[in-house]
């Protein structure tokens, strides 16, 4: 959802944009699953079977599914939200067709996505990375849908990357030699990877000379 509406976003705002990062995300153009029940019957459909609904979505976040650490506050979490918004958020993304607007994006742009994606698969962000210009892709090899959670210090340290350079005025805080995982982005095509033992390190952006 958010990355969809961060791509209309850019499209809209242009110059005011000063660099995209999407995640697990659409293209927007999605199809409605083809169910017996027409799609206004989702939300009761839903509320029906609200539990059963919420523990095999949350096990969908994961590569390790139920056995993953955090499965359990996943479905904690999403049983916060109300069947209608949760109905609400299945129809969006059909209704949105960002794709159509792709190649008119000109601001710089990482597309961030778990190899073990079954929500939004890796298909995706490869779309996405080869339809924006200059676009490139990060593959994290040991998620799903959430990288940030399931690979919290390699997503964290390609994030840093994409900020310190498009942002050159703005130092972000800095990893330790410690916690920051080796990764390595590059242009479309070839794909950036992340991964335990997997990736190269990327050279970091150099911080601007102090003057005295």
């Amino acid at each position: 959802m958010g990355g969809v509406l961060a791509q209309e976003l850019a499209a809209r705002l242009g110059e005011r944009v000063t660099a995209l990062g999407l995640v697990s995300t659409p293209a927007g153009g999605l199809a409605h699953p083809k169910t017996a029940e027409p799609a206004a019957d989702i939300e009761a459909v839903i509320s029906a079977h609200f539990p059963e609904f919420t523990r095999r979505f949350a096990a969908n976040f994961f590569r390790a599914g139920v056995a993953s650490p955090l499965y359990g506050w996943a479905v904690s979490q999403v049983r916060k939200t109300p069947p209608h918004v949760v109905a609400a958020c299945f129809d969006a993304p059909p209704m949105a067709e960002t794709w159509r607007h792709l190649g008119e994006l000109r601001v710089p742009t990482t597309v961030m996505h778990g190899r073990h994606d079954t929500i939004v698969p890796l298909a995706n962000g490869g779309y996405l990375a080869s339809h924006i210009p200059g676009g490139r892709l990060m593959v994290f090899e040991e998620s799903g849908h959430t990288p940030f959670l399931e690979e919290p210090e390699a997503f964290n340290a390609a994030l840093r990357v994409l900020l310190a350079a498009e942002s050159p005025g703005i130092e972000p805080v800095r990893a330790t030699e410690s916690e920051a995982p080796a990764l390595r982005t590059e242009k479309a095509g070839r794909a950036g990877v992340a991964g335990k033992g997997r990736a190269r390190r990327a050279t970091a952006p150099r911080r601007p000379a102090k003057r005295r």
